[in-house]
């Protein structure tokens, strides 16, 4: 973890603005982390690069670079089971929510101004939690960490609190701007193209090629791939490696396949390349995920 503040040294019954914390992790193995609930507080995860799988009230989520996640007070969650090895950088904050029925501040400010934004944080819907965030939201998240590591003592409380609050507004921009809204159809499109033909064999790399992505999305080469990157994190090319890779461990696990049907399947030159790129992405060789 490279940055984490408390906001309010007791932090365990006072501050509304709990925690923030920045890290970066690097999985090397698949492993399931415990579960975890916060009664009266809100999450927001946002994944800033790489992907993370996230269990909430016990649905899976894989969120990629640029998601914004939201978790409701009471909602056991935690990560998921990861399989592929990569380097992940997530920003999270937990909110206490204050008590509608009583009066007083949150981040030092009268309640009755912040209780709209907190009401929209609350007010999420389990089944739409996802959201993209913008590109300004990374830049909130280090201003509040950097306000509470370098700004002068006398100073320190207003100078945080005014951060959490540009931070509260801009991740309430995002779900305004996102609410109820399913990723561009362009990409969802591109998505859904990559995952019917991902197994087509040896033609699939023909069918998977940057430009022929960017002509099922009607978009130009360049466009195609700035937007591709924007709405999932990765490049194309690093998405469908991804792809390839996920679904080689799945069609290893049920155990009806080879290693060289499945190095087939998926488009590998040779069974050999497909081991060498397989224990890259898991750090495992694929005979290990065989059932």
């Amino acid at each position: 973890m490279l940055g984490c503040i408390a906001v309010c040294p007791a932090w365990v019954d006072c501050s509304p603005a709990k925690l923030i914390c920045r890290g970066i992790t690097q999985k090397k193995r698949p492993m399931q982390e415990r579960q975890e609930r916060h009664e009266g507080i809100i999450e927001v995860h946002y994944i800033a690069s790489g992907s993370q799988v996230l269990q909430i009230a016990g649905k899976e989520y894989r969120a990629r670079g640029g998601d914004l996640l939201v978790t409701l007070p009471g909602e056991e969650h935690g990560t998921g089971e990861l399989v592929v090895w990569e380097r992940v950088l997530i920003y999270w904050m937990r909110l206490r929510v204050p008590r509608k029925d009583k009066g007083g501040k949150f981040l030092n400010f009268p309640k009755k101004l912040i209780s709209p934004m907190l009401d929209k944080l609350s007010g999420v819907h389990p089944e739409a939690r996802v959201f993209k965030a913008s590109l300004q939201l990374q830049h909130f998240f280090d201003n509040v960490i950097l306000a509470e590591a370098h700004a002068e003592a006398g100073m320190k409380p207003l100078v945080v609190s005014l951060g959490l609050l540009d931070l509260l507004v801009e991740i309430v921009r995002c779900i305004e701007a996102g609410q109820g809204e399913k990723k561009r159809r362009d990409i969802a499109a591109v998505l859904k193209y990559i995952d019917e033909h991902i197994q087509d064999g040896p033609e699939a790399a023909a069918l998977l090629t940057n430009d022929e992505l960017a002509s099922q999305a009607n978009l130009s080469r360049a466009g195609f791939q700035i937007k591709f990157r924007q709405q999932t994190g990765m490049s194309p090319a690093e998405y469908v490696q991804h792809r390839r890779i996920e679904q080689a461990a799945s069609l290893l696990a049920t155990g009806q396949h080879t290693i060289v049907d499945v190095a087939f399947r998926l488009g590998f030159s040779s069974s050999q390349y497909f081991a060498t790129v397989f224990k890259k992405y898991t750090n495992k060789h694929p005979s290990d995920y065989l059932a």
